[in-house]
């Protein structure tokens, strides 16, 4: 495992937001990696204190680009 969170605010949210890549609601998730260049896997699941289901939207972003 390369990384997780769960509400991206209870970590890394100072570079996050720096970055320009803050969600607007704090119990979303947001990781922010720099990984060298190839093939990766994203699982995405509930919390763990959740029964809850749903859809999900995974977006990776070069913040070299912003």
């Amino acid at each position: 495992m390369l990384g997780a969170n769960d509400n991206w605010a209870d970590t890394q949210a100072d570079l996050i937001a720096a970055a320009g890549f803050a969600p607007t609601d704090g119990r979303e998730s947001a990781l922010f990696i720099s990984l060298p260049a190839g093939d990766y896997t994203a699982v995405v699941t509930r919390a763990p204190t959740s029964s809850a289901s749903g859809v999900a939207l995974l977006q990776i972003n070069d913040a070299r680009s912003r």
